[in-house]
């Protein structure tokens, strides 16, 4: 009966806390749809000491550890997509290249991977700001990104297929 307790207690303390420190972890200057620029956004990577560039329409930005990503933007449907790209080692068939891809969308859900047009690993994760969003939550949702494809790259090749 007592860990039955324990477990009531600690779900509702879950249920209810948990919100409330998202709320907060979350909270930052809101953003309506119009004020999500390259340079505001810019302006919030580097306030966390993040290199960023113009990458033509697009925006190339570089974490102190050394990843890089880029930001491109679908502004018809108010969308901006973090996209990585990883070169395969040479030699590797299309057919190999695809087995990794669908291994990789099968059991990393949080974001697509798939082969471009010149044969690289492409990882997009899309991040709607249409009804407004947080500077907080841009960059959240970048580490996320960040922590997905990495976890993706170190765990879900097995045959080190990429460089």
């Amino acid at each position: 009966m007592a860990k039955k307790s324990l477990f009531l207690v600690v779900l509702a303390l879950t249920l209810v806390a948990l919100p409330a420190l998202m709320v907060s972890r979350a909270a930052g200057t809101m953003l309506s749809a119009s004020e999500v620029t390259d340079s505001k956004v810019k302006k919030i990577f580097s306030e966390e000491g993040w290199e960023n560039s113009d990458a033509g329409e697009n925006i190339k930005v570089e974490t102190p550890e050394g990843r890089v990503f880029l930001i491109e933007w679908d502004r018809d449907k108010d969308l901006m997509a973090f996209v990585a790209y990883y070169n395969f080692e040479a030699g590797v068939t299309n057919k190999q290249k695809m087995e990794l891809v669908n291994k990789i969308n099968d059991e990393v859900v949080f974001c697509k991977a798939m082969v471009d047009k010149d044969g690289d690993l492409r990882f997009e994760y899309y991040l709607r700001y249409a009804a407004g969003i947080t500077d907080r939550q841009i960059l959240d949702a970048a580490k996320f990104f960040i922590m997905t494809t990495r976890f993706a790259v170190d765990n879900k090749d097995p045959n080190n297929l990429l460089k």
